[in-house]
């Protein structure tokens, strides 16, 4: 297990880009179950959308998972964006959904590129973001008289007590 950033509380924002609506949520997930229930409540929530893109990442047991979509937008221009804002912010287990409603004006290719990576970026802004911090806690006894000697090597050496008894 290792340290990492993930979303506490979710995170939302809209972008307005040449009539288009961009929509972006960035939430905690723990699985591709997670990844799945979370896309279907906001695909839920935006029926009539013309797409719903997303990217996500979850620390694995072997390899870290990390998977994305453009939801029918020219490859490349939506789901890689997000994904790189989860890996640039260093979050594991969040994913981030954009729903975009077409407003009749092509953006082309480095403009979905901008607004999809400005609306995940807000998104995260909007959240609240954690360290989370892998922990090992061990019972050690030892003699009162050695115990403020032992307090101060341990705490020197980054560890951190939890109460004396």
């Amino acid at each position: 297990m290792k340290d990492y950033r993930t979303v506490h509380t979710a995170g939302t924002a809209e972008i307005v880009e040449s009539k288009s609506r961009f929509m972006a949520v960035a939430g905690s997930v723990n699985s591709e179950r997670d990844c799945a229930e979370f896309l279907e409540s906001v695909r839920k929530r935006n029926y009539s959308a013309s797409h719903n893109t997303y990217a996500y990442r979850l620390i694995g047991g072997t390899a870290d998972v990390q998977r994305y979509s453009d939801g029918g937008e020219p490859s490349g221009t939506a789901g890689m964006p997000i994904l790189n804002v989860l890996a640039g912010e260093k979050l594991f287990n969040a994913m981030i959904v954009v729903t975009r409603y077409f407003g009749g004006v092509l953006l082309g290719t480095g403009g979905l590129v901008r607004v999809y990576t400005a609306a995940a970026k807000a998104a995260v802004a909007d959240a609240v973001i954690i360290e989370k911090k892998h922990f090992v806690m061990y019972d050690i006894k030892i003699p009162y008289t050695l115990h403020g000697k032992m307090k101060h090597v341990l705490e020197t050496k980054g560890f951190i007590i939890n109460g004396t008894q």
